[in-house]
């Protein structure tokens, strides 16, 4: 008697391990959301799943697109409950455009008959029907071979054409990480040890033109830190600027300083550059190549062309 309620109890446990398990597994549905995984695939091959409907990325990433079938609704009198279609697109500025080709799903000018024809665009949505071998295949879609480059967004729609239920993810690409650029520069400058009596050229804060060669970095989100880091996207470089100094010609015997100016009158100074919010803000010490005498200066200035897009993606 006491075998037999052993074996009870045994078999309950193990039933009730069974439901459990299938508990977890969950129902199967036709809503896109409950069998979609998207991830961000990083160049060193990390999968990141992307589990907000707004999120950021790094513009160098892959974006992987895949579907569970054990979680699609199973067709029902020989009618599939799952037709899946995936379209993308790419915002730049204004301009709203259809991502394509994307493998499996979009193509172009293609005559294949199944396909329909959207513009110069066939989408090729994929039924689950396992019966009639229709399965619903992965895709991966490359930001860095899209039609236009430094794209702000892009928007990806799964769609359950059975249903019309979708689900959809905004993708902002960011320059994650330390990035080499080349930018304009509109810096004043201040020189160390000007003095007019001497024949030195008082330079306080005159303004000069000239470029960057550097780099800037944004982490991740992340921790406060990150956070604090990410708003001040700091960087470092090279500078060089057109300088007009215009220094007199001493002479140390006579003390006299002459009415010609010595050198060129275009200077070219060279320095260490320092930025703030992604080259936005600039700070410089540098050299006069040019310059005799007292050839060190320092400066502050900006960049027309980040400051300008900073606005711009701000407006959006």
């Amino acid at each position: 008697m006491t075998h037999l309620i052993l074996i009870v109890a045994w078999l309950l446990v193990c039933g009730s391990g069974v439901v459990i398990a299938e508990q977890k597994k969950g129902p199967r549905s036709t809503h896109p959301s409950k069998y979609t995984t998207v991830e961000e695939v990083k160049r060193h091959g990390e999968r990141t799943p992307i589990k907000l409907t707004v999120s950021e990325i790094d513009d160098r990433s892959l974006i992987a697109i895949s579907f569970n079938e054990s979680m699609m609704k199973k067709p029902e009198n020989d009618t599939c409950q799952v037709k899946i279609r995936v379209e993308a697109f790419q915002t730049k500025g204004g301009d709203r455009d259809r991502i394509a080709p994307i493998d499996n799903y979009v193509a172009r000018n293609t005559d294949d008959g199944r396909d329909e024809e959207v513009s110069n665009f066939r989408y090729r949505d994929k039924p689950y029907d396992p019966k009639n071998r229709e399965r619903v295949p992965n895709t991966i879609i490359d930001p860095n071979r899209l039609s236009e480059k430094d794209v702000d967004l892009i928007e990806i729609r799964i769609i359950n054409l059975k249903t019309r239920e979708r689900l959809v993810f905004f993708l902002r690409l960011r320059e994650f990480g330390w990035r080499a650029k080349m930018t304009d520069t509109f810096m004043f400058f201040n020189r160390k040890g000007g003095d007019p009596k001497k024949g030195v050229d008082a330079v306080k804060f005159s303004p000069a033109a000239g470029v960057t060669f550097g780099t800037s970095f944004l982490p991740r989100n992340g921790s406060n830190a990150r956070k604090f880091w990410q708003e001040l996207r700091p960087g470092f470089g090279l500078n060089a600027s057109i300088l007009n100094w215009k220094d007199r010609a001493f002479d140390a015997e006579t003390g006299q300083v002459s009415d010609t100016t010595t050198g060129s009158k275009l200077n070219v100074g060279l320095g260490v550059q320092f930025s703030l919010f992604n080259n936005i803000l600039m700070f410089t010490y540098g050299v006069n190549l040019q310059a005799e005498r007292n050839r060190h200066y320092y400066g502050i200035g900006i960049s027309i062309i980040q400051l300008n897009g900073a606005i711009s993606e701000g407006r959006q």
